[in-house]
């Protein structure tokens, strides 16, 4: 079945060679090589049953974009190396959902047999979420009118690309991601530690969240809300006798993946501060088991010891071993 993926940088490709240039230091620097995103690792582990598209290079730039957009076409752009229904852009949030969405519901209009049973996964809504002035307004006041109007332009614009995407196709299964919170970022765990910052940036993010699943309550046999901080927590989140969160060390077979940041594959994020390989595969394993609960039909295979257990040895020797360039 057919697998789209509307997102930012969480979700496009870390193989990408026309974003991410050879040698930058970009999705893994050194460790490029072993690092991957959730869809990259769907793709080898589960490309059987959920086909992400070709990989290839898609989407126009520059002037061919302009020339084709004069034409009255709507071209995607901009120009990757990435699988062909991944349409998630690094640094693009809410306001560029829609677009995505067009961009799917043209493909959708043209195969709409293909997409009779096809599946979308909406993760988008974190550049802005992630912005240390967004975290300092909503720890200070989670109703402050600079945080609430990102929340709110969120909630509209995955209303209005659910309604979109299901005019197209209206049996089309789709996957609501919530947003993270961001003051768990290593770079940020100093910040907003008072007894009420923490507590406050997650009563701004939970109207978000709350909208999530109001949407998939209108159309439950269609729709499935993924609770994104609830699945973060349940890893690498606990709690000290002060009430503030402390942060856990995975033991993942040979591999210590630790709740830092750095390129080197037993770090819980990258350098450039996005999910590393071990934590992609934990987030493409539960999101295979969120889908198989909700629909059995699916008849997805859950990913367990026969992907995970080779990953985290490789991951573990890659991490012990000098990089090469």
């Amino acid at each position: 079945m057919p697998l789209a993926v509307l997102g930012d940088s969480d979700s496009q490709s870390y193989q990408d060679t026309i974003t991410f240039a050879q040698g930058n230091e970009e999705r893994g620097g050194k460790w490029r090589a072993t690092s991957w995103q959730w869809a990259e690792l769907l793709a080898r582990w589960r490309g059987a049953q959920l086909d992400v598209g070709a990989w290839d290079a898609w989407g126009q730039s520059g002037w061919r974009h302009r020339a084709l957009t004069w034409l009255g076409q709507n071209p995607r752009t901009p120009r990757k190396m990435d699988f062909q229904y991944n349409f998630a852009i690094s640094g693009q949030g809410c306001d560029h959902l829609l677009e995505q969405a067009a961009y799917l519901r043209d493909l959708i209009e043209t195969h709409p047999a293909r997409w009779e049973n096809g599946l979308v996964v909406m993760r988008i809504g974190g550049i802005a979420l992630n912005n240390p002035l967004w975290l300092e307004a909503a720890a200070n006041n989670p109703r402050a009118r600079a945080v609430e109007d990102h929340i709110s332009l969120c909630q509209s614009a995955h209303t209005r690309a659910v309604a979109l995407l299901q005019r197209a196709q209206p049996s089309l299964r789709l996957v609501l991601v919530g947003p993270l919170n961001d003051a768990h970022d290593p770079l940020n765990r100093t910040q907003w530690r008072t007894d009420s910052g923490i507590a406050h940036i997650e009563q701004a993010l939970a109207p978000f969240d709350r909208h999530l699943k109001l949407l998939e309550a209108q159309d439950p046999t269609r729709r499935l809300y993924f609770d994104n901080r609830a699945w973060f927590a349940r890893h690498w989140v606990g709690q000290s006798d002060q009430g503030l969160p402390t942060y856990r060390t995975l033991q993942l077979g040979p591999l210590t993946l630790k709740p830092e940041i750095g390129d080197a594959p037993n770090h819980l994020l990258l350098g450039d501060r996005h999910f590393g390989t071990a934590a992609n595969a934990l987030w493409a394993q539960a999101l295979v088991q969120a889908l198989q609960t909700r629909w059995p039909d699916l008849n997805l295979a859950p990913i367990g010891a026969a992907e995970l257990d080779p990953l985290w040895a490789s991951l573990s020797s890659a991490a012990s071993a000098p990089a090469a360039r």
